[in-house]
């Protein structure tokens, strides 16, 4: 009996010892911060060349990157090994060159740092990592294809969607800034937010369409009055994607339209199409 006994000890103490080298070895993989990896370009294209990863503080307080350090899924480089602060909800950009940057970008009123060593984000799918001077992984982000023409894999800003990634709206994306992001399609069929409809140019300044599309080649947002012209194109995309886009109540020419109906058309081409009456009021 006293042998039963000594053996169910022990057994419960290499149970609690497993459990415990487990927690540890988690503690030492992942860490926690506000500051993540927000936008980055991996497949520059000239007259950009230089690759570059904007990293965010989503919190408020400010945090000191000295001896962190930034990698792929092989590889990781120091940041820096001297202060460089972070406060609530301002950008760093770090660059592989910095001059390179600069002659593309124009000299930014942002912080940005180009590394002593870089790690080379592959093309065709890598990991991008984040790490503390803890050595814990602090944020990172995989993907498996990059974007053409120099567009970027961006994180959501918006409220529900800080953990969507996507394709940047503008040529280059927007290193410094909030991030304007069109996310993989996700929608089994078109749905589409038009808001404030009717709107006014002069009280409300614009109107946000807000769309979510289902999988296609090319997508389209038009905007035609009741003759049946286009009067307005608003979007176009090689492949279908979510995303916002906004109004002013301007034509393709510039021109301020008359206060009247309109027709918002959506297409996803071989797929769907979706029509919507919108209203300019004065």
């Amino acid at each position: 009996m006293v042998g039963i006994i000594r053996r169910l000890i022990c057994f419960q103490s290499s149970i609690l010892i497993l459990f415990m080298a487990l927690s540890a070895r988690s503690s030492i993989v992942y860490g926690s911060s506000s500051l993540v990896i927000s936008e980055f370009l991996a497949d520059p294209e000239t007259p950009l060349k230089t690759e570059w990863v904007e990293l965010k503080n989503c919190g408020d307080e400010p945090i000191d990157l000295q001896g962190w350090q930034l990698g792929d899924a092989l590889t990781r480089h120091l940041i820096t090994n001297s202060e460089v602060i972070v406060n609530g909800g301002d950008y760093l950009v770090l660059a592989a060159d910095t001059a390179a940057f600069i002659l593309f970008y124009g000299r930014p009123n942002y912080q940005f740092l180009q590394l002593s060593g870089w790690s080379i984000l592959n093309n065709d799918g890598d990991l991008i990592r984040l790490e503390d001077n803890s050595g814990l992984i602090i944020d990172s982000f995989r993907y498996s294809y990059t974007y053409d023409n120099n567009l970027t894999w961006a994180r959501g800003e918006e409220p529900g969607k800080t953990d969507r990634w996507g394709r940047s709206i503008a040529v280059g994306g927007t290193p410094g800034y909030p991030n304007q992001v069109y996310y993989q399609a996700s929608a089994s069929s078109i749905k589409v937010k038009a808001e404030p409809n009717p709107f006014s140019p002069r009280k409300d300044g614009r109107m946000s369409i807000s769309f979510s599309l289902p999988a296609g080649d090319k997508a389209a947002i038009k905007i035609y009055d009741l003759e049946g012209r286009i009067v307005k194109s608003l979007l176009e995309i090689p492949i279908a994607m979510d995303g916002t886009v906004f109004w002013n109540g301007t034509s393709d020419a510039g021109r301020r339209l008359p206060v009247g109906i309109y027709i918002l058309y959506l297409e996803v081409y071989n797929c769907e199409h979706y029509k919507q009456t919108i209203v300019i009021a004065p």
